[in-house]
């Protein structure tokens, strides 16, 4: 249902139109009337209605004065300017305000349904437009984050996709508000900002100017595509792509080989063919944690998944994560978890 206020100095006029529109199935009702510019600008902007019927020539403030005001405060309203034969010019000067429509009087009831559907159509768009741009603001910051960190591992697959599925949802088929442009220049804005945060302060500020002077959906991809692939070769002449890719072998190693209990560093570091003390220190910078660190979190995410079995026996679970020391096992969970094995199964209703 949407708001209407009825504007016209002739009471007969505002009652006929007040009684069409409100048996009207369209879906308005009537929230204001006025009989002048003046005190329809007072109700307008406390009932923000979203339409308005306004009559032209009117004492005190007429049509012409009142739809400039209320441009002029930002209203976000519809108008439908009433105008008799003689004014005909006028109603032609209200459309260049962004007049929706205009009425010639005496209306008939056929000529304002006509009216109403299309206002209708108009508002129906409008209101969408809206919902979409809230999905919107849901939408990217989740997706910015998730190309960032697919460009801060150099996951080309990754960019590819997270770009085509961006393209594909927001731009391609973007309604006019907020227009594609706009949306390209938020995610890019995001993206780098989460790249920051990761340590990317290096990174070129995006060239947001040539994202708003595109002029279709397939140049803001390509800008966009080209302005990723910048960025990803940047941090990986910062970081040594090289060191990087081993160390992610050696993390690969200890994800599949945590159960065993001589795994250490110097074992890593046979794998990849690099000296423990080179491996300790590039560890920490491309996986975020060291290389102690990266081995408890895999053992205690691993003995939280089989603690949760019921069949499973605590001491066994230990076993299975590369602990021979019950005991030291008990104590660095409770450490990384806050509770102890026990607490924890017991939480799950398994003990």
């Amino acid at each position: 249902m949407y708001s209407v206020m009825i504007v016209d100095d002739e009471q007969l006029i505002r009652r006929s139109l007040y009684k069409m529109i409100s048996e009207s199935p369209i879906g308005f009702t009537v929230v204001g009337e006025a009989e002048d510019g003046l005190a329809a600008f007072e109700q307008a902007c406390s009932l923000t209605p979203d339409l308005i019927l306004t009559d032209i020539k009117m004492p005190v403030m007429g049509g012409m004065d009142f739809i400039r005001n209320s441009r002029t405060a930002n209203l976000d309203c519809q108008f439908i300017v009433l105008s008799g034969y003689g004014e005909f010019e006028l109603a032609q000067e209200a459309l260049r305000y962004g007049v929706a429509d205009y009425l010639l009087k005496p209306i008939r009831p056929e000529q304002l349904e006509f009216t109403l559907v299309k206002m209708k159509t108009v508002l129906d768009h409008k209101r969408n437009a809206w919902m979409d741009y809230d999905l919107w603001l849901v939408y990217y910051p989740n997706a910015a984050k998730r190309m960032a960190d697919c460009i801060w591992h150099m996951d080309e697959i990754g960019i590819h996709h997270e770009l085509s599925q961006f393209y594909a949802q927001w731009i391609e088929g973007a309604h006019k508000y907020p227009s594609c442009k706009d949306r390209s220049v938020e995610y890019v804005s995001w993206v780098l900002k989460n790249l920051q945060n990761y340590g990317g302060a290096e990174l070129n500020q995006p060239n947001l100017y040539a994202l708003r002077s595109a002029k279709n959906g397939d140049t803001i991809h390509k800008l966009t595509e080209s302005l990723l692939t910048e960025w990803m070769n940047v941090i990986r002449t910062k970081r040594n792509h090289g060191a990087y890719h081993t160390i992610k072998q050696a993390a690969a190693f200890m994800e599949k080989n945590y159960m065993d209990k001589e795994l250490s560093l110097q074992s890593v570091a046979d794998y990849v063919r690099l000296s423990p003390s080179y491996v300790s220190q590039i560890f920490k910078e491309a996986m975020g944690a060291s290389f102690v660190q990266y081995l408890i979190q895999i053992r205690m995410e691993q003995s939280k998944c089989l603690l949760s079995n019921p069949h499973s026996k605590t001491y066994e679970v230990a076993e299975a994560v590369g602990y021979e020391d019950y005991p030291h096992f008990t104590k660095t969970f409770k450490k990384y978890y806050g509770i102890s094995p026990r607490e924890f199964r017991n939480r799950q209703g398994l003990e």
